[in-house]
């Protein structure tokens, strides 16, 4: 994700953080604490899940442009996993024969 300073003076970015369901997401950010006018500073968001279903977040962004907080809405959904693959047996061939052998005397 890109923050963009649009504006014509700096930016100054008191905080980027995760709201809401945190366990399920992780941020990282390339963002310094003052952005210059004209410039991007680049996040990004991983999706982990801790449980099944919706798993709603957000990422609030604490700045000094006119709002002073600006908000991105996270949505995913964890999914059951799979069950465990279970063993599986394959021969081959399927069939063995012998041909006619005579009996040995002991």
């Amino acid at each position: 994700m890109t923050l963009t300073n649009t504006g014509g003076a700096t930016l100054n970015i008191a905080s980027i953080t995760l709201t809401g369901a945190t366990t399920s997401y992780a941020q990282t950010s390339t963002c310094a604490a003052t952005l210059a006018a004209s410039s991007s500073c680049s996040f990004s968001v991983t999706f982990s899940p801790t449980a099944t279903g919706a798993i709603a977040a957000g990422i609030a962004i604490t700045d000094n442009a006119p709002g002073g907080l600006h908000s991105i809405t996270l949505n995913g959904t964890g999914a059951a996993a799979p069950p465990p693959a279970a063993p599986a047996v394959a021969l081959a061939p399927a069939l063995l024969s012998f041909a006619a052998t005579q009996i040995q005397n002991r």
